[in-house]
């Protein structure tokens, strides 16, 4: 549970047991309201965005956690249930998660 002052961090983690595959990572909030918010390197967006593209998941690789979001909470967000969401798909092409679509439930008060 989250209240204001509070800071809000995503952390991904990222390892491949596999072959060297490229990817894109898409990171998303979705708030309490239903708003689906992606996360990009400037920011957030409500359009459908990668947070990086072309990214090289060489054989062996284990990377993070890492943080992608960082955000001190103030009186301005909304209470509720909202959700974290990171999945991986292979790069530049239509989006089809790589794996399951990792998902992180908190409570904002």
């Amino acid at each position: 549970v989250l209240g204001p002052g509070d800071v809000l961090r995503a952390q991904v983690t990222v390892a491949n047991d596999g072959w060297p595959i490229w990817v894109d990572l898409y990171a998303a909030f979705v708030a309490a309201d239903g708003t689906v918010f992606y996360i990009t390197p400037d920011g957030l967006t409500t359009d459908f965005t990668a947070y990086a593209i072309d990214v090289l998941l060489d054989e062996g690789l284990h990377f993070g956690p890492a943080s992608v979001f960082e955000f001190t909470l103030n009186e301005h967000v909304a209470p509720g249930d909202y959700l974290f969401a990171a999945a991986l798909s292979r790069a530049r092409e239509p989006f089809r998660p790589i794996g399951d679509i990792a998902t992180v439930q908190f409570r904002i008060m």
